[in-house]
């Protein structure tokens, strides 16, 4: 998992959205978009913003990459393969 795709987590976990997170660490809504999107790295002064509103040591963000939370492989099952057994039983 990327730092962009853990921030992504993040978010979800204290209910923000990009451009609230943007706003409460002084930075602009891009910035935080392009971290998501790997368009940019973690800088060490946005992950020391980052410490206090995640919980979470200003280092821990600017490891190259985070083990995947319990549960993500399975969300992460195609989305075809998920909808089949339902477009077996509607057309059955």
């Amino acid at each position: 998992m990327t730092p962009g795709e853990h921030l992504r987590l993040e978010l979800k976990r204290l209910a923000l959205n990009q451009g609230e997170l943007a706003a409460a660490l002084g930075v602009s809504r891009q910035t935080i978009n392009n971290v998501i999107n790997g368009r940019q790295p973690v800088s060490r002064a946005l992950a020391r913003k980052l410490g206090p509103i995640t919980g979470k040591a200003g280092d821990y963000w600017l490891r190259d990459s985070y083990p995947e939370p319990p549960g993500a492989k399975a969300a992460s099952k195609p989305v075809n393969e998920a909808l089949r057994p339902a477009a077996k039983s509607s057309t059955g």
